[in-house]
């Protein structure tokens, strides 16, 4: 992990830590093995596949890129999505339950 990453993370985990809010750290291996049931290799396929849960996030899957070409600033979003998916995806029964039930009072 570079440094800078390190920081950001660390920085985090210290605010979080302040306000009593619990963190989940995700690793990017466990994001691919959820997808890969659907066939993605790649993070646009990810992304296409997210937009298929999501309908109306289709229009902004960035384009196909080329080698050379930079990523499209709208990929980090997909990843959140996608992060949280996996999250979803992997999280115990009780942390959903008690997700749904707190949010059904709101």
């Amino acid at each position: 992990m570079d440094m800078h990453l390190a920081n950001v993370m660390t920085a985090v985990e210290a605010e979080m830590g302040r306000h009593s809010v619990p963190i989940c750290l995700i690793d990017e291996n466990v994001v691919r093995s959820t997808f890969s049931t659907f066939g993605c290799e790649t993070r646009r396929d990810i992304a296409t596949v997210a937009a298929s849960i999501f309908p109306e996030l289709l229009p902004s899957v960035p384009p196909e890129r080329k080698p050379w070409q930079a990523e499209h600033p709208r990929m980090s979003v997909f990843d959140a999505i996608a992060l949280g998916i996996a999250y979803w995806h992997h999280a115990p029964e009780h942390v959903i339950r008690d997700h749904l039930r707190l949010t059904a009072h709101d």
